[in-house]
């Protein structure tokens, strides 16, 4: 297939009978014929799949299509690429009306969230997989593995499914749960820099989960208030059981005397302040 990325064979094979498919199916577009007209515009949408699928496998690969099994990076930008192509199918379903567009649209963001969630967050994990994220802090290959993911399915939610509640909400509460995960990673790579998947757990580590999470169940609380979304009040409340749970079941046994101490004064803390918003008429969920 050659070396080079993105000018080799593959742009050759599939590229041209891309083109010819679209080509085909203008032309009976304008001669008003419907069905071979649809026939061809769902080849040219799937070849275009396929043509950036295996462009990106020639790019990691090295030109080697059968080489090593994909790394995290190499299937999320799979992922990306896919919700990209899937933006581009809407977009055009909102200029010319196509409602294949907008179906093709939607089955590229459900295999983009299937196949997210089973390597991102099951087979590829980075807790159980070495990953290389980078060394910086924050700013790391955890953002482009997760965060340009999450924000792909709040904006399919927003401007996709938008007409469809049920997905909507389901799309909104998991992109919450990545954002979550995101925040318990990025922890997890202050702490391990290098080896993500470190058996290690240090105290401070371990208090540092506590009072963040328990952070992002109050900052949600106040901008679920705020936006007046009930999602986003109960995804608080999940994510402050989460917390408290950790701290009873957990720190108590596994944290120093000094982080526990820590831990149970930002539970307090944070139960007072709850306690506090819900005593406000205007601030009650």
């Amino acid at each position: 297939m050659g070396e080079m990325p993105f000018f080799n064979w593959i742009l050759y094979a599939y590229g041209i009978s891309l083109i010819s498919f679209l080509i085909s199916g203008k032309k009976l577009q304008i001669e008003k014929e419907a069905v071979p007209s649809r026939y061809f515009y769902w080849l040219t949408r799937i070849f275009a799949f396929v043509l950036i699928t295996w462009e990106i496998r020639h790019f990691f690969q090295k030109g080697n299509l059968q080489g090593n099994s994909a790394t995290l990076w190499e299937i999320s930008t799979y992922i990306n690429f896919w919700f990209t192509l899937s933006f581009l199918f809407e977009y055009l379903f909102r200029k010319k009306a196509s409602k294949d567009d907008h179906l093709a649209s939607k089955i590229y963001i459900f295999l983009s969230i299937l196949v997210f969630i089973i390597y991102a967050l099951l087979i590829l994990n980075p807790l159980f997989h070495y990953t290389n994220f980078g060394h910086y802090p924050l700013i790391n290959g955890l953002l482009y593995i997760y965060l340009i993911p999450m924000i792909f399915i709040i904006f399919s939610a927003k401007y996709i499914f938008y007409d469809n509640l049920v997905f909507k909400r389901i799309f909104l509460g998991f992109a919450f749960f990545i954002g979550f995960i995101i925040l318990s990673f990025q922890i997890c790579h202050i702490y391990h820099p290098y080896d993500t998947a470190s058996e290690k757990i240090l105290d401070s580590e371990n208090y540092t989960y506590s009072m963040f999470w328990i952070l992002f169940a109050i900052l949600t609380l106040i901008f679920g208030i705020l936006k007046n979304s009930t999602m986003l009040r109960y995804g608080s409340l999940l994510v402050m059981i989460a917390s408290i749970f950790k701290v009873f079941l957990y720190d108590i046994k596994a944290l120093s005397d000094f982080y526990n101490f820590l831990s149970f004064r930002f539970r307090n803390f944070s139960y007072n302040y709850f306690h506090y918003l819900s005593e406000i008429p205007l601030l009650r969920c």
